[in-house]
């Protein structure tokens, strides 16, 4: 009798050797009728060891046969658990990969006798339940904070806005990717940046270049341009009571410009240096606009390097000031974490390769924040683990000085806290801030009201990298001026509120994210390169949880920039994981370290930068329709219980 010969479906090798979303096994698979012995007789389980090991079935899907499979190559239910199955995060999925999932798949299929497992299988999740969908609503319990969040998928020209049991409830659509931050305003328009494609020679992550205002029916009804060969917005944008925009943007400074400005010649490892600069828009609509305000961080300088230069001083006796000289170490980024970084939809690579550099980017200002009651902005600042206030309530030739405004000390800092060795007031162990984005203060009427808030990153934290939310108060007179004492750092000593999870690095997230206190004291976390928005009350109980399921649509790499690049594979790169890269997991069933998974990375590309709780009052809203339009997923049974607590 003549060997049964099998043919094998593209939806077979899905169903079984990927597993995307399910532990179960094709019945074929037991049966030895599929799987890795299509096409061939299949051995009975007993007699498999006798037979050479064949290629695993994910192995099909390499196309031009390099002996690993990228994300180009892999069909859309691969690409839903490409990063989970692409364990050393280089970017493709190699034999060994694919044979230690598969193999990974088929003991969990045991186990469980052919059920359906969790969705996240091994990565530490406390309270995954069995049925938790991979995607969408996970949670929606009693104590949330009613309202509605809004989110911009970093590889999506949409916008969303679901309600708390995430149906999506509108939507607008733009012809750009986001450029990264957007807002409701109280009139009911989108304000949003974007993603100029023509930002040359800029690149690197949080690429902007385009304010947009769109109308609750996606018209655009005003666009500013902020990009050319000196400049370049990124990162973030604040709209103002006044209607004005502030928008974050590098300019640049070359070589020969900031070495005359005091610059070691030795950190100059490029050509140029992009520092920071603020600028305030009146918006000209419909297409344009007029720079009313701005302040440069060149014009706050110091530096101890060469007394012939510019800028020269005590660095310690001037924490108003900026060190030209401070290393830039939070900005430096492995080949590996960049091209990581490329496939979430945040780094813009530049047009061509460029080897090992040094980044130009050397500020990195990835929030801004303002404060009306005090007319002051906060910022963000990456490339120094700080945070920054400066004066707002200057004019412009006040803001390049050291006199005026409200403070009396025109652009100068008027407090800085996270990293006191960049004033020369603290160690590398006094350091509490890594790689942190969004630091904001708490709007009036919240818990904390008029305190700081922010998402402490964890990159590079001397105890392991894991991802927390701070709650800082700055230390002010009766006048309302920050304080310190003398070659003191700014204090507070010690944030008034940290949330970390039980597991440290359950919401790690290396770059991007935020957190947002809410109305009832409830704080949301958005732990952006996951697309995992959480809502956690006052005792850190999860209340509410959402992961995101949009943003593949976009090509990882954007038009222009290195048509056909595929990144090489990653040397070095232990079981561990890259340098910068997510913290190991608890070991597999084999016994390799691996790396911990949040939900949301099995989607790899659904990245987001931060998002927005909107309270069912919010003006924007007032009127609006917001009926769902879309659902992504079926709120879980502890939801169903308490009916449904969408606002009304």
């Amino acid at each position: 009798m003549r060997p049964r010969e099998t043919s094998l479906s593209a939806a077979c090798v899905v169903a079984i050797a990927l597993s995307v979303g399910s532990s179960a096994l094709c019945a074929h698979d037991e049966l030895g009728e599929c799987s890795a012995w299509a096409g061939q007789q299949a051995p009975s389980p007993a007699n498999r060891q006798d037979h050479a090991e064949p290629e695993p079935p994910i192995m099909r899907f390499d196309r031009d046969r390099d002996g690993r499979v990228s994300r180009n190559e892999a069909p859309e239910q691969l690409k839903e658990s490409f990063d989970r199955i692409d364990t050393n995060d280089d970017g493709f999925i190699d034999k060994d990969e694919a044979r230690r999932h598969a193999e990974t798949v088929r003991a969990r299929g045991r186990q469980q006798g052919g059920a359906r497992g969790g969705p996240w299988p091994g990565d530490g999740r406390p309270d995954a339940g069995a049925r938790t969908p991979r995607s969408g609503l996970l949670r929606n319990e009693q104590g949330a904070s009613e309202g509605y969040t809004l989110f911009a998928p970093l590889r999506s020209t949409t916008t969303y806005l679901i309600d708390m049991r995430g149906n999506v409830v509108h939507s607008w659509k733009s012809d750009y990717t986001p450029g990264c931050a957007v807002y409701l305003l109280e009139s009911g328009n989108l304000l949003r940046a974007a993603r100029e494609p023509g930002g040359q020679p800029f690149h690197g992550g949080g690429l902007g270049g385009k304010i947009q205002e769109m109308e609750w029916d996606g018209t655009v009804v005003w666009e500013f341009d902020y990009v050319d060969d000196q400049h370049l917005q990124h990162h973030d944008i604040e709209p103002l009571p006044n209607g004005n925009v502030l928008l974050i943007a590098w300019e640049t400074k070359s070589r020969a410009e900031v070495i005359a400005a005091g610059r070691d010649p030795a950190l100059m490892k490029r050509r140029d240096l992009w520092p920071d600069h603020i600028i305030e828009v009146k918006p000209d609509r419909p297409r344009g606009g007029t720079i009313v305000w701005e302040w440069h961080v060149w014009d706050h300088l110091i530096q101890d390097h060469d007394p012939a230069k510019a800028n020269f001083g005590v660095v310690a006796d001037h924490p108003e000031l900026i060190d030209i000289n401070f290393p830039q170490s939070s900005v430096q980024l492995s080949p590996q974490e960049q091209r990581r970084l490329e496939a979430l939809g945040y780094i813009v690579p530049p047009p061509q390769p460029q080897g090992v550099q040094g980044s130009a980017n050397w500020n990195h200002t990835n929030a801004i924040a303002y404060n009306a009651a005090l007319d002051q902005i906060v910022l963000s600042v990456l490339g120094f683990n700080e945070i920054w206030v400066i004066d707002h309530s200057t004019t412009t030739e006040q803001a390049a000085g050291h006199t005026g405004g409200r403070s009396g000390k025109g652009g100068d800092l008027l407090y800085r806290w996270g990293n006191p060795r960049a004033y020369r007031a603290g160690t590398t162990a006094d350091r509490q801030l890594f790689a942190h984005h969004d630091a904001h203060w708490i709007a009036p009427g919240l818990r904390g009201a008029g305190h700081l808030l922010v998402f402490n990153n964890g990159r590079a934290r001397p105890d392991g990298q894991y991802s927390s939310v701070l709650e800082i108060v700055p230390p002010m007179d009766e006048r309302g001026w920050y304080t310190r004492a003398a070659r003191a750092a700014f204090g507070p000593a010690k944030p008034a509120w940290v949330y970390t999870a039980p597991e440290k690095n359950h919401f790690y997230s290396g770059n991007i994210s935020g957190a947002q206190r809410l109305p009832n004291g409830n704080t949301l976390v958005c732990s952006g390169e996951h697309g995992w928005f959480f809502e956690i009350d006052a005792d850190g109980r999860t209340v509410w949880e959402y992961v995101n399921p949009f943003g593949s649509e976009q090509p990882e790499h954007p038009p222009g920039r290195r048509p056909g690049f595929r990144p090489a594979p990653r040397p070095g790169i232990g079981p561990g994981g890259p340098p910068g890269g997510p913290p190991p997991g608890p070991p597999s069933a084999d016994g390799r370290p691996r790396q911990h998974r949040p939900p949301g990375m099995d989607g790899g590309p659904k990245a987001v930068f931060r998002t927005a709780r909107l309270a069912p009052d919010h003006p924007g809203l007032a009127g609006k329709d917001l009926k769902p339009s879309e659902t992504r997923s079926v709120a879980p049974a502890n939801d169903r219980e308490h009916g449904d607590r969408s606002p009304p």
